[in-house]
């Protein structure tokens, strides 16, 4: 495919030819295998765009890491194009090509369809004693028909067979068994040239494989040497002697290059060899290759660090749980406090972007527990993720022993140290206590440049700067290429957008991130950012695709957020009540408020949604942030079903851009000006919640509105009410249940409830709880014309 480099823009062309040595060039180290992806998909998808292209690849357990990546890379970007991949590999590799298929043996019935074909002329008996001798191996049973082709006992070929694998290449002279030693380390198809160049240097020649080649065992196809039978590469690189099969892969070594040449340097010790150690290292590509260096070092302290260096790798690529557990076997190594505390450190951001906050704040309390005294100030940065890590498992003990061990750490800063105890604070519900000691810290500029500055912004409801902040953390952490750290800071920013009712772009954002992260290998990661698109599906009503994953302290309260929305639009308020009063983060608490106060009232349970009112109105006082005051006015309103609040929530609403949530305040207040017959007022508001709703992408929230604006259209025929169903509303909202209505009306229960959901959008309602709030007037089965109107 390569000859077609007209369809491959220059950097594509140069960046694949490179890879595979076809220019002559020699690259320094290996290529990004994302872009090698990129290129490799540029060149398919141009001569997929003239015919259709299938990819054969064969033994892909045998390809190196950066090619396996870079494959996995394209193959993620096939979908919607005429390019297909098939794969074939011994074992599945670490990286998804696709859907997989695991071969498993025969049954009896394919094996019987087996032997037909290749012994159509063997009898009853044969085909059942070649059946049970093969065991579903479909090459054994070719061996098997052959025997009963032109053998009279299949049980005597079969042991023969057999023996021939086990047995056969012991028979061969020795420096043939070394030769087929070297040709097994190498592959299944090894290709020729470095074999022979490996065995001239282990004292071998061509006429030493000789013997094997007229034994069946291996022949010459092209310029590869090639096994007859797959087992036989096994058993002459198993039969070998420990220092046989490290000869041969110490002249593999020699004559190879790159990533081989890396491989079966490793795989020639015999055991703890600093030389090869160090070359590994030197040469080391890979967390693999730091951690086959380590392995290999004979000191404890070259160990240790090799370990850290393999940990560093391992979460800069995104294998996040690979990087917790060399982490934690550098830390257990190192005899060196700073290297240990540096392994901590790496297995706490690991363990962060893994989903459990808890661990990752007990590793970096560890990290500073080992350096307080010879670098307090990157002890300090410790502590702070710490408490950060246990604020979001909503760990108040061990964000209390953080912030504790902060302010004892010598020449620490009293006003970050401060702000973050404000955080604490904020949590165990001294609000004006937290928030104060915030917003102190910010009367100082330099305060925005501090690391975590965009969470402290979100405790004081100043999210446009917490979004600024956030989206140039992303951009510094993608342009350094930390990309360990991406699904962290995307799920910040995605957050920021979410908290500022910019529901599609936080989705758009989010999702982008959790393909790139899918491209790059960050399979175990990101979880955070998972259970946030799943809100974010249930705020604008797109699929939800994203894995059901676990979560703990704030990523759950999102999960139960997300469940909550979802209840509530399927009338399940009592559900979504008991989600939403059960989330303890305080800032997810705040901001679903709304949600709480709409499940409360909706439920016949106003009482239990006053106290998150008073809590958020608190917030907003303290704050002085207009559009919290006025989500607190619109809660507030919906709890008295009085005017004033929604008049002042609207007035509040005009100081600040917060679309969403005046489109909210909009939609509640049209609910409530239609349910006093004041429709034409109640149109005006609810057509620009509709429209603002559907310009968000928020569409469950549309619908929703322009239900609402049907029903205050006046008498018709989605307005008029039936005389059952006229029955059945008016007991309903005398607070009768479904049985009580039943045994009065002489129906069924089941009817009932059919009546009350066919009334339902006629009412401009969604739940019982709402039928006692309406005007008598509104039950009647003909409606009069609006008197204001």
């Amino acid at each position: 495919m390569l000859d077609r480099h007209d369809l491959l823009p220059e950097p594509h062309h140069s960046l694949l030819h490179g890879a595979l040595r076809l220019n002559g060039e020699v690259r320094q180290g290996e290529p990004n295998p994302a872009a090698l992806g990129l290129a490799l998909r540029c060149l398919l998808t141009g001569l997929a765009a003239q015919r259709p292209v299938l990819c054969l690849v064969d033994d892909v357990h045998q390809l190196d890491t950066p090619s396996v990546e870079a494959l996995s890379f394209a193959a993620r970007r096939m979908k919607n194009t005429s390019i297909a991949l098939l794969a074939t590999a011994d074992a599945f590799p670490p990286h998804r090509l696709g859907p997989e298929l695991r071969l498993s043996c025969l049954d009896r019935a394919a094996a019987v369809s087996v032997l037909g074909d290749h012994a159509p002329a063997a009898g009853d008996a044969g085909l059942e004693r070649a059946v049970a001798l093969a065991d579903g191996n479909p090459l054994a049973l070719i061996h098997q028909a052959q025997a009963l082709n032109g053998v009279a006992q299949p049980e005597a070929h079969a042991r023969r067979v057999i023996a021939e694998l086990r047995e056969g290449v012991l028979t061969l002279p020795e420096p043939t068994r070394m030769f087929l030693t070297i040709v097994g380390a190498m592959g299944a198809c090894a290709p020729l040239g470095p074999v022979l160049a490996a065995a001239r240097l282990t004292g071998l020649t061509p006429a030493d494989l000789e013997p094997a080649e007229r034994a069946g065992l291996v022949e010459i196809a092209g310029d590869s040497i090639v096994f007859r039978h797959p087992l036989t590469r096994v058993a002459a690189h198993d039969q070998a002697t420990l220092a046989a099969r490290s000869a041969a892969h110490r002249g593999l070594a020699a004559v190879l290059t790159g990533p081989q040449r890396l491989s079966h340097l490793a795989a020639s010790a015999v055991g703890p060899d600093e030389d090869i150690a160090a070359e590994l290292e030197r040469c080391a590509t890979s967390a693999g290759d730091h951690e086959h260096a380590a392995r290999l070092s004979p000191s404890r302290a070259d160990r240790s660090r090799r370990l850290l260096l393999a940990a560093q790798a391992a979460s800069g690529s995104g294998r996040l749980a690979q990087a917790s557990d060399l982490a934690e076997k550098a830390m257990l190594h190192s005899p060196e406090p700073s290297r240990a505390a540096a392994a901590a450190a790496v297995r706490g951001e690991a363990e962060f972007n893994l989903g459990r906050p808890d661990r990752a704040a007990l590793s970096f309390i560890a990290a500073s527990r080992l350096i307080a005294d010879a670098d307090p100030r990157h002890a300090a940065t410790m502590l702070t993720a710490s408490l950060l890590s246990a604020l979001t498992a909503t760990d108040l003990a061990l964000a209390g022993e953080a912030i504790q061990l902060l302010r004892e750490l010598p020449g620490h800063d009293p006003a970050v140290a401060s702000a973050l105890g404000g955080m604490v604070d904020i949590f165990r519900g001294e609000v004006a206590r937290g928030c104060h000691a915030i917003m102190t810290f910010f009367e100082d500029p330099a305060a925005y440049d501090h690391p975590h500055a965009a969470h402290l912004l979100l405790l004081i409801a100043d999210v446009d700067r917490a979004h600024l902040l956030a989206r140039r953390f992303v951009s510094e952490r993608e342009v350094e290429g930390v990309y360990a750290g991406t699904p962290y800071a995307r799920w910040l920013l995605a957050q920021t957008l979410l908290l500022s009712g910019r529901h599609r772009e936080a989705m758009a954002d989010a999702r982008e991130a959790l393909r790139v992260s899918g491209d790059l290998g960050h399979l175990d990661g990101a979880i955070d950012l998972r259970l946030l698109v799943g809100l974010l599906a249930a705020f604008t009503g797109e699929p939800d695709v994203t894995p059901v994953v676990q979560g703990e302290g704030a990523s759950q309260d999102y999960h139960q957020w997300a469940l909550a929305l979802h209840d509530l639009r399927q009338g399940r308020n009592e559900h979504a009540l008991d989600r939403l009063t059960a989330i303890r983060h305080p800032t997810i608490a705040w901001y679903c408020t709304g949600d709480l106060v709409e499940a409360a009232v909706k439920s016949g349970e106003p009482e239990r949604a006053a106290p998150a009112v008073a809590r958020l109105e608190e917030w907003a006082a303290v704050t002085r942030a207009p559009w919290i005051a006025a989500v607190a006015a619109r809660c507030r309103g919906i709890l008295t079903s009085a005017e004033e609040p929604f008049l002042a929530a609207l007035r509040l609403d005009g100081q600040v851009a917060q679309p969403y949530e005046h489109a909210r305040t909009l939609l509640a207040f049209g609910e409530w000006l239609r349910r006093q017959r004041r429709r034409s007022e109640a149109r005006v508001h609810l057509e620009k919640a509709c429209n603002i709703f559907h310009d968000l992408g928020t569409l469950p929230w549309a619908e929703r509105a322009e239900r609402e604006l049907a029903a205050t259209q006046g008498p018709g025929p989605r307005s008029l009410l039936t005389p059952q169903e006229q029955q059945v509303v008016r007991l309903a909202a005398q607070g009768a249940t479904n049985s009580d209505i039943a045994g009065r009306l002489g129906i069924s229960s089941r009817t009932v409830a059919y009546h009350l959901q066919k009334a339902y959008p006629k009412l401009g309602v969604n739940s019982r709880g709402e039928l006692a709030g309406l005007p008598p007037t509104d039950l009647r089965h003909d409606h009069p014309e609006d008197s204001r109107e």
